[in-house]
């Protein structure tokens, strides 16, 4: 049997892991990664991740790249944005996006990823 894994995106490497260690200690085997690239690279090897949790401001591609080819390439995937600052007319998120507000409590992102595992599974 396959362990469903969450797959968190910050080009903080050091935050996108202190996620992934607290979502472990909620039991939600997580991962970490520092760009988009990394991501796409390791859900195209990794069919076991279920849910990405990115931010929305990086360099290079955004967490809305991100969102974008996730929704082409796997369209069945959730997806949550995070971001320090709410997004704006330059990057605005799309009316249906789940977006969390930095800093947030580990159980606000622990009871998102439960309801948007539980949604997208009906």
């Amino acid at each position: 049997m396959v362990t469903s894994k969450i797959l968190v995106v910050d080009d903080n490497l050091d935050l996108a892991q202190s996620i992934a260690m607290l979502l472990e200690q909620h039991d939600r085997p997580a991962i970490a990664v520092a760009t988009v690239r990394e991501a796409v690279d390791l859900l195209d090897d990794d069919p076991a991740i279920q849910l990405v949790v990115t931010d929305i401001r990086m360099p290079d591609l955004s967490g809305l790249d991100l969102r974008r080819v996730l929704r082409h390439r796997f369209p069945k995937l959730p997806v949550i944005l995070m971001t320090g600052l709410p997004p704006s007319e330059d990057d605005p998120a799309p009316a249906n996006a789940v977006v969390l507000q930095k800093p947030f409590p580990i159980e606000a992102l622990v009871k998102l990823i439960d309801e948007r595992l539980t949604a997208d599974a009906k």
